[in-house]
C-alpha cells in the first residue's frame, strides 16, 4: 500500500504561494539593490567631479561644477527617498514570504508526521502477517506430526 497525503494539494497550493511570495521579494531586492547602485554612482561622480577642478579654473567653470554638484546630490537625494519606500514595501514582501514560508513547514512537518504514522503502521501490519505465517507453519507442523505419531 502506498501513502497518500490527504492535504497534498493544500501543500503544493503552499508551496507555489511561497514561490510567488518570494521571487515578489527577489524582485523586490534587486530593485533596492539597483537604487542603491545608483546612488552611488551619483555620489561618486560628484566626489570625481569635485576633485577634477583645478585651482586655475575660471569662476564660470568653478560655478558649473557646483551646480552640477547640486543636481547629482539632489538626485542622489530622490533617490534615497524612493529607496527608502522601496526598502518598506520589501520589509512588507518579506513578512508575507515568511507567512507563507511558515505555512508551507506547518503542512510539510505534517506531512512528516503522517508518513511515519504509515511507516510504522505498515511494520507492525506486516510484523503480524509474518507471524499469523509462522503460526500456520507451526500449526501444520504439529498436525502433520501428530498424524504422523498417530
Amino acid at each position: 500500500m502506498k501513502f497518500k497525503f490527504r492535504l497534498e494539494k493544500v501543500l503544493e497550493l503552499r508551496r507555489w504561494e511561497e514561490k510567488q511570495a518570494e521571487l515578489a521579494l527577489a524582485a523586490k531586492a534587486g530593485e533596492c539593490q539597483n537604487l542603491q547602485n545608483k546612488i552611488l554612482v551619483l555620489r561618486n561622480e560628484k566626489t570625481e567631479s569635485f576633485r577634477r577642478r583645478r585651482t586655475d579654473d575660471p569662476l564660470s567653470v568653478f560655478l558649473a561644477v557646483e551646480a552640477f554638484g547640486a543636481r547629482l546630490q539632489k538626485q542622489a537625494d530622490e533617490l534615497e527617498d524612493v529607496l527608502m519606500k522601496k526598502l518598506v514595501e520589501r520589509d512588507e514582501l518579506q513578512k508575507i514570504f515568511l507567512a507563507a514560508q511558515t505555512k508551507r513547514k506547518v503542512l510539510d512537518k505534517l506531512q512528516e508526521k503522517r508518513h511515519a504514522e504509515f511507516k510504522k503502521n505498515q511494520a507492525q501490519l506486516e510484523f503480524k502477517r509474518q507471524d499469523d505465517l509462522n503460526t500456520a507453519a507451526f500449526v501444520r507442523k504439529i498436525a502433520a506430526r501428530e498424524a504422523f505419531l498417530g
